[in-house]
C-alpha cells in the first residue's frame, strides 16, 4: 500500500505546466519587493528628518553664542566706563576738600627741603561720627551767627549809655573795701578760704566758669589745677570746642575748661536762662576766664610743639615747612588768639569783623585775663576770681625743641607780627587789665601772695621765676 501512495504521489502530468503555482509565486515575490521598497523610502524620511533638525539647533546655538559675546562685550565698557567715572568723582571730591590748603601752598615755595617722618594714620570714621561731625558743623554755623548778632545788640546797647562800663574784669566792689593789712594780710595770707565767700571777697565769680584755653599759654598747666580744685562731676575739660553730642553734658557742669570758642554760654542761657542774674548793664553776665599770651613767642612755641608731637593732627603741616613758609599756611599761626576769643574765624587768618568783635569781648565780657609771661602772678589773681584753693602746678606739655626768639631772623619776626596784628593789639589790652586788676585788689597784697607762693612751691619744685615757659 505504501509503495501505491508513492506511486500515485509521483504520478506524472503528462507533459502539462503547472501555471497556477507560477503565479502564485510571483505574487509573492512582488509583495516581497513592495515592501523593501517602503521601508527603505521610511528610512530615508526618517533620515532626513533627524538631520534637519540637527542643523536647526546648532544654528539657534551660535546665535545664542554671539549675543551673550555681544553682551558680555557691552557689559565690559559700561564697567570700564563706571570705573572711569567713579575715579573722576573721587579725585574732584579730593580736590574739593584740600582746595583751600592748596590755595595757600602753591604760594609757597620753601627753600629747603623737609625730611616728613611717617605719621600716624587716621582711622576710618564710623557712619554715627559723620554724622556728628555733620550736626556739630551746622550748630557752629548757627553759633557764630548768633555770637555776630549778640556783639551787634550790644554796640547798640553801648551807644545808648552815658557812660563805658569800662572792664568786666574790673568789677564793682564795695566803697569799704580795702585790701587787708599787717595781721589780717598774714592771716589771709596763710588761709585761703575766705576767696570762697563772697561776702569777704567781693571779687568772686559766679559759676559756670568758662576758661578758654588758647593753645600755648600754659593752660595744661592749668587744667591740673582746675581739676584738682572742682569735683569730678563739676568739671569739663575738652581738647576741642565741645562736639554736638556733647553739648547737652555742657551744661551740667560748673566750670568748663580748655580749647573752646567764644559763645558757649548761648547753651547755658537755653537750659538754665535765670542761673545768673542779669548785668546792670545789659552785656553778657557770664563768668569767661582766658589767659593770653605775647603773640610771636606763641607762635614760635606752637610751631615747635607741632613738629614734636607726631600725634598731633597738625603735625605733618609743621614738619612739611619751616618756620617762615608754616606761617603762611598754618590758622594757628595767624591770630588764633583773637579767633578763639572772637568765636568766629575758624579757617580764616583774621579780618577788621574779628578784630572789633575780640576786642569787644575782652573789654566787655571777659571778666578775668592773665598773662603767661607772668604765670604764678596769673594764678594768685586767678584765685581771687575762681576761688581756686590749691594752685600748685607742675609744667605740663612744655615744647623740647623750644628755640629762643633771639634765634628767629628778623624778616620772620616781623612777617609773624603783621600776621598777628589782631594779637599784638589784644596782648596790649590784655597787660592793661592784668594791672588794673592787680591795682584793684592791692598791689601789696598781691606781692605778698605772690611771695608767700614763690617761697611754698616755686623752690621746692625747682620752676622758673616767672612760673612757667612753653
Amino acid at each position: 500500500m505504501f509503495n501505491r501512495k508513492v506511486t500515485l504521489y509521483n504520478k506524472p502530468n503528462n507533459g502539462k505546466k503547472n501555471n497556477t503555482s507560477k503565479i502564485f509565486l510571483m505574487v509573492i515575490v512582488i509583495a516581497i519587493l513592495v515592501i523593501v521598497f517602503v521601508q527603505s523610502a521610511s528610512i530615508s524620511s526618517y533620515s532626513g528628518s533627524i538631520n534637519t533638525d540637527s542643523v536647526s539647533k546648532a544654528i539657534e546655538q551660535q546665535i545664542v553664542e554671539k549675543q551673550q559675546q555681544h553682551e558680555k562685550k557691552v557689559d565690559n565698557q559700561q564697567q570700564i566706563i563706571d570705573q572711569q567715572v567713579e575715579k573722576q568723582q573721587q579725585a574732584e571730591k579730593q580736590q574739593q576738600q584740600q582746595q583751600h590748603l592748596k590755595k595757600e601752598e602753591d604760594q609757597v615755595k620753601p627753600e629747603q627741603t623737609v625730611r616728613v617722618p611717617p605719621s600716624y594714620k587716621q582711622k576710618e570714621k564710623p557712619r554715627i561720627d559723620i554724622e556728628i561731625d555733620i550736626l556739630t558743623k551746622k550748630e557752629r554755623e548757627h553759633l557764630q551767627r548768633v555770637v555776630i548778632q549778640e556783639w551787634k545788640d550790644e554796640v547798640e546797647i553801648l551807644k545808648n549809655l552815658d557812660i563805658d562800663p569800662g572792664y568786666a574784669s574790673i568789677p564793682k566792689i564795695p566803697e569799704d573795701y580795702t585790701p587787708p593789712t599787717g595781721e589780717e594780710l598774714e592771716r589771709k595770707i596763710k588761709d585761703q578760704t575766705w576767696k570762697l565767700k563772697k561776702e569777704e571777697n567781693p571779687f568772686l565769680l559766679p559759676k559756670p566758669h568758662i576758661f578758654i584755653h588758647v593753645p600755648k599759654t600754659a593752660g595744661s598747666s592749668l587744667a591740673g589745677i582746675f581739676r584738682r580744685n572742682e569735683k569730678r562731676d563739676s568739671f569739663a575739660h575738652h581738647w576741642m570746642h565741645p562736639n554736638y553730642r556733647e553739648l547737652e553734658n555742657v551744661v551740667k557742669k560748673d566750670t568748663v575748661f580748655g580749647h573752646i570758642r567764644y559763645g558757649l554760654h548761648n547753651y547755658y542761657e537755653r537750659v538754665y536762662p535765670d542761673r545768673l542774674p542779669a548785668n546792670e548793664y545789659g552785656l553778657n553776665k557770664y563768668s569767661y576766664i582766658t589767659m593770653l599770651r605775647e603773640p610771636v613767642d606763641r607762635v614760635i612755641s606752637n610751631y615747635y610743639y607741632h613738629r614734636q608731637n607726631r600725634k598731633d593732627p597738625f603735625h605733618d603741616l609743621a614738619m612739611k615747612y619751616e618756620l617762615r613758609d608754616w606761617i603762611k599756611v598754618s590758622a594757628a599761626a595767624n591770630n588764633e588768639q583773637a579767633r578763639m576769643i572772637c568765636g568766629l574765624g575758624w579757617s580764616d587768618f583774621g579780618n577788621e569783623t574779628i578784630s572789633q568783635i575780640a576786642h569787644h569781648h575782652l573789654k566787655y565780657t571777659f571778666k578775668h585775663v592773665g598773662i603767661t609771661e607772668d604765670f604764678v602772678g596769673s594764678l594768685v589773681l586767678l584765685s581771687h576770681y575762681s576761688g581756686l584753693q590749691n594752685i600748685r602746678f607742675s609744667k605740663i606739655n612744655t615744647g623740647r625743641q623750644r628755640v629762643s626768639v633771639d634765634t628767629i631772623p628778623d624778616d620772620v619776626i616781623e612777617e609773624i607780627k603783621e600776621r598777628n596784628w589782631i594779637d599784638i593789639s589784644l596782648y596790649e589790652m590784655a597787660k592793661d587789665i592784668y594791672n588794673k586788676q592787680i591795682d584793684l585788689i592791692g598791689r601789696e597784697f598781691f606781692e605778698k601772695e605772690v611771695q608767700e607762693y614763690k617761697g611754698k612751691f616755686m623752690n621746692k619744685y625747682s620752676l622758673p621765676s616767672n612760673g612757667i615757659r612753653s
